[in-house]
């Protein structure tokens, strides 16, 4: 499973004895982190990860996290959509992130993943 570590470092980062100044600084670890030695960190750590897809298969819709704890989307769709009796959904609800719908097809389904550690917004892509 890969992980993906950021670090943003407002002022510097010192790794064992050597000091390096940045404005920003992004670490990528593909298996495990081992550091050995001291690690200071100056500024915000932020962690951002994924959460389990959680599906809804009929009734209420179903909690996926807090609502200002990051953002939702979609992942999976499944079933007969026969017409307009047929629909899914994610929503950002006062409280929670939600993922649902409605249908009148029984093999209708829906699955979706939170992004925990983002907020909602405009992100340029590099």
């Amino acid at each position: 499973m890969k992980t993906t570590v950021i670090l943003i470092v407002a002022a510097a980062l010192s790794l064992a004895t050597t000091a390096m100044a940045a404005d920003k600084a992004t670490v990528e670890v593909d298996g495990d982190l081992k550091v050995t030695g001291d690690i200071e960190v100056k500024g915000n750590v932020k962690k951002i990860y994924f959460t389990e897809e959680k599906f809804w298969n009929g009734g209420d819709a179903v909690k996926l996290i807090r609502a200002n704890d990051g953002v939702c989307f979609i992942t999976d769709i499944r079933g007969n959509f026969a017409g307009a009796g047929e629909r899914v959904y994610t929503s950002k609800g006062r409280d929670y992130w939600l993922v649902g719908g409605k249908r009148q097809q029984d093999s209708v389904q829906v699955g979706a993943r939170c992004i925990v550690g983002i907020s909602e917004g405009k992100y340029d892509l590099p």
